[in-house]
């Protein structure tokens, strides 16, 4: 008895009923194949959240290359920061083997001392401390030496004053210094020093807001024109900082001073000396003077009855 055939009319399985099977044939005879609707939208986030990873992970690594603190140069085994500290000894040979140390660096020293200029001047010492000071260096029985507050501005400028004009590539670090509240008067001197590529910062100081910087930069001009002694030093001692520091802060007074004298030229006579004034409402004191002797009165005696 032969089987029935079945008929065409009826419903039997193939493989285009298979969507898991169709998809296998596929691969076998194309070689690649499309993923199903259904998971296009997991591969989309997927794709997304690794593209977010990625983003995070360079953003970190290029953060950790900018703000990873790169080693200091060194001379003679110490590194720069510890020969910045000499500039606030009280010899002179300690602070002029800090100016030949980084003068040894040289400019291997400019990337930490720019940064550091971008540190604000120390705070005033408190006034206990000022006043144990001064009673201190009054007596001999104790002796106690009280460091002074550091001051990392002061030893960046020191530095960059030793380098000179091969430290002309902080000139613009340096020049920020005169637009702060309040400004740095010590930044025009280095400025100075550092040649004559600081001339158009000085020149733009001639504007300056503060008087004391307008005078400080005109200055600094008329010592970079005479080649003065104050930028141009021939020995150790007159190459130390905090003493050309007062020079220049003395050639700032007598600046001042001439500005007075032009714009009152009624008080000061031919010499240049100030004439003897007295203020308008001054009121001489009575003094009473004469020649007669004055009587003596005895004191009594406490048993005088």
């Amino acid at each position: 008895m032969t089987s029935p055939v079945p008929s065409r009319d009826r419903w039997s399985p193939g493989v285009d009923d298979h969507p898991v099977l169709s998809r296998l044939i596929t691969v076998a005879t194309c070689g690649s194949v499309s993923l199903p609707q259904a998971s296009r939208p997991y591969s989309c986030r997927m794709r997304r959240r690794s593209w977010i990873a990625v983003c995070v992970l360079c953003g970190i690594v290029l953060l950790a290359a900018v703000c990873w603190p790169r080693p200091e140069p060194h001379y003679q085994g110490r590194p720069l920061s510890v020969w910045l500290r000499g500039f606030e000894s009280d010899t002179l040979e300690a602070r002029w083997q800090s100016a030949e140390a980084v003068r040894h660096i040289g400019t291997n020293a400019l990337p930490l001392l720019t940064a550091r200029l971008r540190h604000q001047p120390p705070l005033q010492e408190p006034q206990w401390k000022q006043k144990l000071r001064a009673w201190l260096s009054k007596q001999s029985l104790i002796t106690i030496n009280l460091p002074r507050p550091a001051s990392v501005r002061r030893e960046t400028l020191a530095a960059l004053d030793a380098l000179g004009p091969g430290a002309k590539a902080a000139i613009p670090a340096v020049e920020k210094l005169l637009h702060e509240n309040p400004p740095d008067p010590q930044a025009l001197l280095v400025l100075a020093r550092l040649g004559p590529d600081a001339v158009p910062a000085l020149t733009g100081a001639l504007t300056n807001d503060e008087k004391a910087i307008r005078l400080g930069a005109r200055a600094c001009l008329e010592m970079l024109a005479s080649d003065s002694e104050i930028l141009t030093p021939r020995t150790a001692e007159e190459a130390d900082f905090a003493r050309r520091t007062c020079q220049f802060n003395l050639a700032i007074l007598k600046g001042a001073l001439e500005d007075y004298k032009a714009q009152h030229p009624e008080q000061f006579s031919s010499d240049g000396m100030p004439r003897p004034s007295l203020p308008p409402d001054f009121i001489p004191p009575e003094i009473t003077r004469t020649n007669e002797p004055q009587p003596v009165v005895p004191r009594a005696s406490p048993d005088f009855e």
